[in-house]
């Protein structure tokens, strides 16, 4: 990893249509990501040396502009995303709309949706799928509500606990022997034919995605380099910055930015086929 970051003007950019989208991922990444394949975000705070600690996701956890927009920025380019059960209980107003996406100053979803379709040619939103195992899984959360399709991927006990509520409401349950990441990954290419999958999930759901034989093509992480978090913001553990580098083929250089409570890096990772 480089010692010595790129770093943005002091100024906000201008984002404002699909065009401004393009000129900012170049700037963030090198060049603008739209690879295929299994991708995932994740935002992080840096412990020392190397560790990182995923950042929760809760109202007033710290955040940076850039962060969001990287998200955003991945749910553009998707087919599907998959999610689980416990996000969906821990973000009570969770929605993938690039619409959901909001930075003071700037026209995020409406530029992210414009870009999609503009740019890469994706009409309508991409596919949600919900892995879960129906226990505690509210199905009036806005996420089954919203423009894209979703689902839950579960097992036959969880078809059991949801089924009624589910026909009920206009929400697919599918059942699966043996539901898991890998499976609800396969589920989505075979069945839907979606080229890139983009993984919103925690550490249980994540990290097993990069044991042999290796699932995730493309990491976006974001670090929060504050040198201390308050406790309420730290999540668990993540894969550290040495396992990373091992397990992608390259990284870009860090780009630096201003977030809510200092300074962030902006990293891209990627595992050639």
């Amino acid at each position: 990893m480089s010692s010595s970051p790129q770093t943005p003007d002091d100024a906000l950019p201008t984002l404002q249509e699909a065009g401004d989208v393009e000129r900012l991922a170049a700037a963030v990444y090198g060049r603008v990501p739209r690879d295929t394949g299994v991708v995932q975000v994740a935002a992080a705070w840096l412990r020392r040396p190397d560790r990182l600690a995923l950042l929760r996701t809760a109202a007033g956890a710290p955040r940076a502009a850039f962060d969001t927009f990287a998200l955003g920025l991945a749910r553009a380019r998707a087919d599907a995303i998959l999610t689980t059960g416990e996000i969906v209980r821990h973000e009570p107003e969770l929605r993938h709309g690039l619409d959901a996406l909001e930075v003071p100053g700037w026209r995020l979803g409406a530029a992210l949706e414009s870009w999609r379709r503009e740019t890469l040619g994706k009409a309508g939103p991409p596919l949600t799928l919900v892995l879960s195992s129906g226990r505690d899984l509210d199905l009036d959360h806005p996420l089954f509500s919203g423009p894209s399709r979703t689902l839950v991927f579960t097992d036959r006990d969880g078809v059991w606990r949801l089924e009624s509520a589910a026909m009920d409401r206009g929400i697919e349950v599918v059942a699966h022997p043996a539901p898991g990441p890998r499976s609800a990954v396969e589920f989505l290419r075979t069945a839907f034919g979606a080229a890139t999958v983009l993984i919103e999930a925690g550490s249980s759901t994540s990290r097993p995605l990069y044991d042999e034989p290796p699932v995730i093509d493309e990491l976006l992480l974001s670090i929060d380099r504050t040198e201390s978090l308050d406790p309420r913001w730290r999540g668990p553990a993540f894969l550290d910055l040495q396992t990373l580098n091992a397990y992608f083929d390259a990284s870009t250089r860090p780009y630096r930015v201003a977030g809510d409570d200092g300074p962030w890096e902006l990293l891209r990772f990627v595992r050639r086929f």
